[in-house]
């Protein structure tokens, strides 16, 4: 007989017994196992990274002349390092999930591995000591994925694409303290769906990285807490920064396509020197971005960011173009690192220049409408950019205006990027592959 589609779930003894199978139990404990490690990883990177950024800017203190040199032989040594020793840990590490998700079998001993693993967050963290402008969320991403998969040996393609979802999902919510915007992320970015059969290991993972965080962290807010208010006479001024934001995170992410196919091209008569030479070449002017905007381009952005929020600074208008042309040039470069952080950053400085167009106690929230619009239009991912920046920021009010422009700004960055930059770049490791990109195992 058929079911209601509202009829209450069935909780028969037999139905009980089944979900309390010994098989369904031991997943349940690998997975909650799993959560905790990845937990502990966010936090203890989270922590590495702060320091990475410390070291770099005492070694820049009154020698910001530094950061250019520092950069090219930084971004140099790392890419080199990376192609020659950790073939899958340049970039986020989120397109690498991706691609694993279509080709389980093939691609996770290659792109999930704990050789991978530790290169990620080594590198990274080398990065961040070198100034690159990048983040450390993607490569938790990645790394958290890694952390499930050797919980799961010899699994098959939709066990596999359980753990890289929960793994994933997991890495991203330990990182920010945000349970919910994981559940999201893995909903919209990782599967683009859910299965609804194996939903409580994964949420298992999901909650438990989180509440490591929480424990070791306390119940923080990454950004602070800011009220995200709006008038009447301003709507005109935040619909037109969510456009633009949204449409300039897809040029971005043209940006980013377009060096990683030339910057090859460039230096192909260099031989084995190539990526070195690429590399370095881009550290060198990521460097000479930073040190002619006084410094605030180097690393995550994060802290400007959250001064700006507070009230402490004001962004200066060139904070968005230095800081959107140093994290191309760092995302181009084959080290490893991510996107969420500087892209925040980023979106945070273009709401900052309209600032002049609203009342002053409005410029924050425009702020926060220009990071989720941004994020939107460099992932194609709306509804994780809405939830992670409401949880980041412990706001829920704003949501009113945050929808619609989050909504805006995935139609304005469709106009240029036809996908999301990690779905494009995921692409292109299947195709070096020789897989076909739209087709799955």
């Amino acid at each position: 007989m058929a079911h209601n589609a509202g009829a209450a779930p069935d909780l028969t003894p037999r139905t009980l017994r089944r979900l309390l199978s010994p098989p369904r139990l031991r997943r349940l404990i690998r997975f909650a196992i799993g959560g905790l490690l990845v937990g502990c990883m966010a936090v203890a990177f989270a922590r590495a990274a702060d320091w990475a950024q410390a070291v770099f800017f005492w070694i820049t203190d009154g020698r910001l002349w530094l950061a250019p040199i520092l950069g090219a032989v930084g971004f140099g040594v790392s890419a080199m390092a990376a192609a020659q020793f950790f073939p899958a840990a340049p970039g986020s590490g989120i397109p690498q999930c991706i691609a694993a998700m279509r080709r389980p079998l093939e691609l996770v001993p290659s792109q999930l591995n704990i050789r991978t693993g530790i290169g990620k967050i080594l590198l990274c963290l080398f990065g961040l000591v070198c100034g690159a402008s990048i983040g450390r969320e993607g490569p938790t991403v990645q790394v958290g994925a890694v952390i499930l998969a050797r919980f799961t040996p010899h699994a098959n393609p939709a066990r596999l694409r359980r753990v890289i979802t929960a793994g994933g999902a997991a890495g991203l919510a330990g990182a920010f303290n945000t349970p919910l915007a994981g559940i999201v992320f893995a909903l919209e970015e990782l599967v683009g769906g859910f299965d609804i059969r194996n939903r409580m290991a994964v949420l298992t993972a999901i909650f438990l990285s989180s509440a490591v965080a929480i424990a070791v962290l306390g119940d923080y807010t990454y950004f602070g807490r800011h009220a995200l208010d709006f008038t009447a006479r301003a709507i005109p001024v935040f619909i037109l920064v969510a456009f633009l934001a949204g449409l300039l995170g897809g040029l971005f992410g043209r940006c980013v396509l377009a060096l990683t196919r030339l910057l090859p091209r460039l230096f192909r008569r260099c031989g084995r020197w190539s990526v070195l030479l690429a590399a370095a070449s881009c550290g060198l002017l990521a460097g000479l971005i930073g040190l002619a905007a006084g410094g605030t381009t180097f690393g995550t952005g994060y802290e400007p960011t959250r001064l700006a929020l507070e009230g402490a600074h004001a962004l200066s208008w060139w904070f968005f173009p230095a800081k959107f042309a140093a994290t191309a040039l760092a995302s181009s470069a084959g080290i490893p690192g991510g996107l969420f952080a500087p892209s925040l950053a980023v979106g945070a400085g273009f709401g900052a220049i309209f600032a002049p167009l609203v009342d002053p106690a409005l410029v924050p929230s425009l702020m926060l409408v220009g990071m989720a619009a941004y994020l939107t239009g460099v992932t194609h991912s709306p509804v994780t950019a809405l939830v992670l920046l409401a949880e980041m920021t412990g706001e829920s009010r704003g949501l009113a205006i945050l929808i619609p422009a989050v909504g805006l700004a995935w139609f304005g960055s469709r106009l240029v990027l036809r996908q999301g930059l990690y779905h494009l770049l995921a692409e292109r490791i299947l195709a070096r592959g020789g897989w076909n990109p739209s087709a799955t195992s």
